[in-house]
């Protein structure tokens, strides 16, 4: 018989992405400045705090896998609770549980609004080497640089839409996700606004034994 998730965990997990929210809020309001150019700081700041944002949304999504896989023992070592670092993470829980990440669906709804099935989305969502890929591209904007990176006279503004489909992806990934657990029977389905109160709300469900054929 599996022993029950953490409540605990899952509730911590959902304060994650609570917080993941707001740090994405941060980027959309930039990205929408970016499109009148009116900005509140200057476009390299902006961009600067965009970079930021998608840096910190990354390590939420590490540390919310690490949290929920907790049950696996491997999971718990001095070391892995004192990880920070998303790329480090990711690889690490890759080898423990190769089914460890999100999964994004869709919910499909009936004429009353109920939700009646549960699909993949077809959209680019942010995948494992998207989130480590992302996690270095930050860690590369989030330096001055060196002479070289001085712009020349003839500098050009900066464009926001690379930053735009990162956070797109962000979004297509985790507006409806599922977690699989490791014993291969539940998954933790999560939505990122629920339909009461817009705040983030989670499901246990556990795989159900196919009927014995006659």
């Amino acid at each position: 018989m599996l022993g029950p998730i953490d409540l605990g965990v899952l509730i911590s997990y959902c304060n994650l992405m609570e917080e993941l929210k707001q740090r994405h809020a941060a980027v959309s309001k930039v990205l929408t400045d970016a499109k009148s150019r009116q900005f509140s700081l200057s476009p390299s700041m902006s961009r600067e705090l965009c970079y930021l944002q998608l840096r910190m949304i990354c390590e939420l999504i590490a540390l919310g896998c690490l949290l929920v896989h907790g049950d696996i023992p491997a999971t718990r070592t001095k070391r892995m609770q004192k990880a920070y670092a998303a790329d480090w993470i990711i690889k690490r829980l890759s080898e423990l549980h190769p089914s460890f990440y999100p999964i994004p669906s869709v919910q499909i709804l009936d004429p009353a609004g109920n939700v009646v099935s549960v699909e993949p989305i077809s959209k680019p969502y942010l995948t494992k080497v998207d989130l480590i890929s992302l996690y270095a591209e930050c860690g590369g904007v989030l330096h001055r640089g060196t002479l070289k990176d001085i712009p020349p006279a003839s500098y050009k503004p900066l464009d926001f839409v690379r930053i735009g489909k990162w956070a797109a992806k962000i979004t297509q990934l985790l507006n409806h996700h599922q977690i699989p657990m490791s014993d291969g029977q539940r998954q933790v389905w999560v939505i990122m606004h629920g339909k009461d109160d817009g705040q983030v709300r989670y499901a246990v469900m556990e795989r159900v034994p196919e009927a014995p054929t006659m």
